[in-house]
């Protein structure tokens, strides 16, 4: 049966052309009215034409219902298989943010009482299934060659993008059962696009588990939206990116992957809705020798705010994520890196300047990052803990001074023995050291009965020499120094950054400086 003509007064576009088929059993009866169908259903060669625009809005090749049973009360809907196939949709969001096929159906003209919603279910007996499940089952939904053509008309100028060779299935889709998703298809003809996961839509809460994967698209083309909310058109680059949405109780969690390849900003365009942002010195901080950015940018949310908007919450995401340029570069590093905000600084036992391995494994992945990016700069300051590294430095004098006297004992018997800092010793040479090192000391020492130094334990000598110990506000400076300067000579040595790019800077403990205080050597990047 042809459909052109129908719904006429009901459109605002005009249906030109379609065939439904109906094969199988129709009841109807009862009062209230109950109806009941099942068998099988085509709606081929269908199309929506624009008049007013002179092109199509919506059409397909063929649409194929299988095994279809419905009865309206209580409300059922079960269905065995759909077939969609070559299909096209025109989506367009206009000037006023509303999206065009929303549109197709008149809103200032009432349908005549009894035909519409009373055919299915009559008045006073239509099911509420708003706070429950939606009683739909679908096994299986195919598609197969379809293409999207979408244009944003909101934004100046206008976006326009193509989705097209859409091919895949989804389902089984019932109440309280996951259903598979997965369909492929091109953006633009040249970036495949793949979305797979999990989606459950007819359960009283939404839940999905989705993974959307696309290589590759031009972005140039989205210089109108860079241009309206960051200022800048985008003179050259590409995209691709893996991203996972899930959905569970209402709360969202995403993980966005997304790789930039020779990521370029051109002119600048004036805009009230840019928001003032450091692109230059994230771009600078996150691009690598190779023109490539990696970002990685999580979020969360919840659907059921009424406030929820999962645009505003990725442009939120983004906004902070390139803010952390000036405030928290290394964090932004993160981005990039697992741990990257760790980065920012490498701990040292109290008293001493020696890199252990953790500190090591930090070094040599911020040596990674520098080479990486030969524009920036490195800023290393030392700092201090004034009471912890007070008593550290008192037992980094001790273990010198003992070790000290190895250097001297060596050096009688012509032995080399290298820099202190090199120096281990067994607790053989530790213990014999040590008492020399305790004789020598001029303060006034424990005596025996008959009034000689007494013989005392490793600890007592230990604690003796530790209480007489003065350590000034130099040696904690020197310290502070001595720190920077080990981080600066092994990215220099050993993690083969010019000495150009590394700058040790001053810093000064003040009591009111408490979030600088601490046994390390903190780093930034310039």
């Amino acid at each position: 049966m042809s459909l052109q003509g129908w719904l006429g007064d009901r459109l605002t576009a005009l249906l030109t052309s379609g065939d439904i088929s109906f094969t199988g059993n129709l009841k109807a009866s009862g009062s209230p009215l109950k109806i009941q169908a099942n068998g099988q259903g085509k709606l081929a060669n269908f199309n929506i034409f624009d008049s007013k625009n002179a092109h199509d809005l919506l059409r397909w090749k063929k649409l194929d219902i299988s095994h279809l049973n419905f009865v309206n009360e209580p409300l059922l809907l079960d269905i065995s298989t759909i077939h969609l196939s070559d299909f096209f949709a025109r989506m367009t969001i206009l000037p006023d943010g509303s999206l065009n096929l929303k549109q197709i159906i008149q809103s200032d003209k009432t349908a005549e009482p009894g035909i519409a919603v009373a055919a299915v279910a009559p008045s006073g007996n239509t099911p509420d299934v708003s706070k429950g499940e939606t009683p739909v089952h679908i096994d299986k939904i195919f598609l197969q060659n379809g293409s999207i053509n979408f244009n944003d008309r909101f934004i100046k100028p206008n976006y326009r993008a193509n989705l097209t060779a859409l091919s895949g299935q989804v389902g089984p889709l019932y109440p309280g059962k996951s259903g598979k998703i997965d369909i492929h298809g091109m953006v633009s003809k040249t970036a495949p696009l793949q979305i797979s996961g999990t989606i459950d839509p007819f359960s009283a809460e939404l839940l999905l588990d989705i993974v959307a994967k696309v290589k590759d698209i031009d972005l140039p083309p989205f210089s109108p939206y860079s241009g309206k909310y960051i200022g800048y058109a985008i003179e050259k680059g590409k995209l691709s990116a893996d991203v996972n949405y899930q959905i569970e109780n209402g709360a969202l969690t995403a993980d966005n992957k997304i790789f930039l390849d020779q990521f370029t900003l051109g002119d600048k365009v004036d805009s009230e809705d840019a928001v003032s942002l450091p692109l230059s010195l994230a771009i600078t901080l996150l691009k690598n020798s190779r023109g490539e950015i990696n970002l990685h940018l999580p979020l969360k949310g919840s659907i059921n705010d009424p406030q929820f908007n999962l645009g505003d919450v990725i442009f939120t995401a983004f906004t902070n994520l390139i803010t952390k340029a000036i405030t928290s570069p290394f964090t932004l590093l993160g981005a990039v890196f697992e741990g990257g905000e760790e980065l920012s600084k490498i701990s040292f036992t109290p008293g001493f300047a020696d890199i252990d391995e953790e500190s090591l494994q930090r070094l040599q992945t911020l040596s990674e990052v520098l080479k990486d990016r030969p524009s920036l700069k490195l800023e290393i300051s030392g700092h201090v803990d004034p009471t912890e590294d007070y008593e550290g430095l008192k037992l980094a004098k001790l273990q010198n001074k003992v070790k000290a006297q190895k250097l001297a004992d060596d050096a009688k018997k012509g032995i080399a023995s290298g820099a202190i800092t090199d120096m281990t010793l067994t607790p053989e040479e530790y213990s014999k050291y040590l008492e020399i090192a305790y004789k020598k000391e001029t303060f006034e020492k424990p005596k025996n009965a008959i009034g000689l130094a007494k013989s005392l334990p490793n600890a007592e000598m230990e604690q003796l020499i530790l209480a007489h110990t003065v350590i000034t506000d130099d040696d904690l400076e020197l310290l502070a120094e001595n720190r920077a300067s080990a981080a600066r000579n092994w990215l220099v040595e050993k993690g083969e950054i010019s000495s150009e790019r590394i700058f040790v800077v001053g810093i000064h403990e003040t009591e009111e400086n408490d979030q600088k205080k601490g046994s390390w050597a903190e780093f930034s990047l310039k």
